[in-house]
């Protein structure tokens, strides 16, 4: 965890000119896309899982840079609550329940600072330096912060969290280039935060990996971890503690999802990997806590 370069590095991006408020953002227009050639990746109910992908401009010189917002929304730590979650966005894709349309602007999420994280916003008078990037807002639909992988459903219920991830970054390499990637900021709030910190150092091999396949041969994408809170505290005090370590046995206490560099992985204390405070400091990405 190299938070000193992170650091400079966003001083970098925020020292940028502010955008005047006169130029045209990109079209706030999102497509929602589903991962029904990914069957492997889906929502509680069982549904497909979906992303939402703003595309850059391709005449602003920013198609080669990208932005990642993990959805927050709190976890579901009883098959009760995460069942629950299959009556509406956090754990279905279902356009009968959802409204989903696949152009929307974002469906049923708010889409401001709050909702998505102000790096997502095209408003180049809000986010100067990325408001014309491209922009993948990553659904949360299955209650775990995105660990899951049980191979099948448990009470009918599926905890795919960790395919969701892996195969959503396997479409845009496929589909939308993101094996050209050269810069690239892992976001998400709460839930999402907690996320980020969980899987920031898989998510910038997924991404090196797609550079490594791609035809121009392209060198490493320079990636920036920014989780937005998340670094919920093991305290017997609080309810994360408990919380945490039970919907880790609600899903089978499958290890896949765990953080890739956790040092305790292998240990009789494998739920420590839960918590940011036990493995941060060997989290390799670039972050900026």
């Amino acid at each position: 965890m190299r938070t000193s370069v992170a650091f400079l590095i966003l001083l970098q991006l925020t020292s940028a000119t502010a955008v005047p408020s006169t130029v045209a953002p990109p079209p706030d227009v999102a497509t929602a896309v589903y991962l029904t050639d990914f069957p492997s990746a889906k929502c509680l109910d069982g549904s497909p899982y979906a992303f939402y992908i703003r595309r850059a401009r391709p005449d602003g010189g920013n198609a080669t840079k990208w932005v990642f917002h993990l959805q927050g929304g709190g976890w579901c730590d009883s098959y009760e609550r995460c069942l629950g979650r299959t009556n509406g966005y956090l754990g279905t894709s279902n356009t009968s329940v959802t409204n989903y349309t696949n152009i929307s602007e974002f469906a049923d999420v708010n889409c401001d600072n709050n909702g998505c994280g102000a790096l997502m916003l095209s408003d180049p008078a809000v986010n100067a330096f990325a408001y014309d990037w491209n922009a993948v807002f990553m659904r949360y639909c299955d209650g775990m912060a995105f660990t899951g992988n049980a191979s099948e459903p448990m009470n009918g219920l599926w905890y795919r969290g960790l395919e969701n991830l892996v195969q959503s970054f396997a479409k845009l390499t496929q589909d939308y280039n993101l094996g050209a990637a050269t810069d690239v900021i892992l976001n998400g709030a709460s839930a999402g935060g907690h996320a980020t910190y969980l899987h920031a150092d898989r998510m910038q091999q997924l991404v090196h990996d797609a550079n490594a396949r791609h035809s121009n041969n392209t060198k490493p994408a320079t990636i920036l971890a920014m989780p937005d809170s998340g670094f919920w505290p093991d305290d017997p005090n609080k309810r994360f503690s408990a919380m945490f370590r039970s919907w880790f046995a609600l899903q089978g206490n499958v290890t896949d999802g765990l953080p890739l560099h956790c040092p305790w992985r292998n240990s009789s204390n494998i739920t420590r990997c839960l918590f940011p405070e036990y493995f941060a400091a060997n989290i390799l990405s670039l972050i900026h806590i």
